[in-house]
């Protein structure tokens, strides 16, 4: 009965998608949307480096996850990196800016752009940019939406024990193993995180650490875990939820400027 759906424009979301078999089972049977541990799991490329281009990217999304980013640094990282380079002059010459006249600098586009623009569009750009599998866009998408999320709740917090900026950094970089088909301490040693970020990253022991295991509770529906997190920090249960729905709402529109 579900797939007569379908023809009614629904989109049929596959649970427990544990391997490739079952993600290509459920993919030729119709269905569009997949959760699953297959899309959690890194799929390692041993004894392979680091390409340069992929580095170039991971400088560039270190750059961005603060507030007060460098903007000359940002320029050069840029410029480095000719596909990211064309996919800025393409985007702020598109009709949507309306301008008079075309924009011939890298410097030139980040000036026109606002520096929020600026972070929201590039970071879902380049990360979503590693490969185009289903696996690794959807880790992409899981990845960003996390990073939004754990920001909009740490302004929520009191005291700032735990900085924005540093759990969209956490959120962003929990799946860049499955993005880049890597393990997760070789790619931490290409940049240089937080001694607690990187160690909750590696699933050591770390403050943040159950910041992590919150995203991935809310991902299995572990409600109780869920509820007994936020009680013991003080976030407002309705808050936390309407930042979360909001977080998969801006992660939607982010990834289609693509």
């Amino acid at each position: 009965m579900a797939f007569g759906l379908l023809r009614y424009g629904c989109r049929l979301l596959a649970e427990k998608v544990e391997d490739k078999p079952t993600y290509e089972l459920a993919r030729m049977l119709g269905f569009t949307l997949f959760q699953g541990f297959y899309f959690s799991r890194p799929e390692t490329m041993s004894g392979q480096k680091v390409p340069t281009p992929v580095l170039a990217k991971m400088r560039l999304l270190r750059v961005l996850s603060g507030d007060d980013y460098d903007v000359r640094e940002l320029t050069r990282i840029i410029s480095s990196d000719p596909s990211v380079s064309y996919r800025l002059l393409n985007f702020i010459n598109s009709a949507a800016f309306s301008l008079r006249d075309k924009i011939h600098s890298i410097q030139q586009a980040l000036t026109l752009l606002g520096r929020i623009q600026i972070k929201q569009w590039f970071l879902a750009v380049i990360i979503s940019d590693f490969d185009s599998t289903a696996k690794v866009q959807e880790a992409a998408y899981i990845s960003l939406q996390r990073a939004l999320y754990l920001e909009s709740l740490g302004k929520m917090l009191r005291g700032h024990a735990f900085p924005p900026e540093t759990l969209f950094l956490l959120g962003l970089f929990s799946r860049l193993d499955v993005l880049l088909s890597q393990p997760m301490d070789k790619l931490l040693r290409n940049i240089s995180l937080d001694k607690d970020v990187e160690d909750a990253l590696l699933s050591k022991p770390s403050p943040y650490w159950a910041w992590l295991s919150l995203v991935e509770d809310i991902e299995l529906g572990n409600w109780d875990d869920v509820f007994a997190f936020l009680d013991s920090r003080q976030l407002d249960r309705e808050a936390s939820a309407a930042c979360y729905t909001r977080a998969l709402k801006l992660t939607q529109e982010l990834l289609r400027l693509k």
